[in-house]
């Protein structure tokens, strides 16, 4: 789970290189071994890992912002101090 932005940024480094590694062994020529197969399906499975992690982190960003905007101080004005 990611909890802080620097994970963020780092986690989004990690996808883009599992996506181009992805990239990289569709492009090989020929019919794939089950080795590359293999490889290749567990590449995507951890690009479909980060992409999950990044999207759950926006999500409660997204929260954390609507939470912020909502917390406003509610309390009417012009009601005078209980002190005295």
């Amino acid at each position: 789970m990611i909890n802080y932005e620097v994970q963020y940024r780092a986690t989004k480094a990690h996808l883009e290189r599992f996506e181009a590694a992805a990239a990289h062994i569709e492009a090989r020529p020929g019919e794939r071994t089950s080795f590359e197969r293999l490889e290749l399906d567990a590449v995507r499975a951890t690009a479909d890992d980060l992409r999950s992690e990044l999207a759950e982190f926006d999500l409660l960003r997204e929260d954390a912002t609507v939470n912020a905007t909502n917390s406003v101080d509610t309390r009417p004005t012009g009601m005078g101090s209980s002190r005295p």
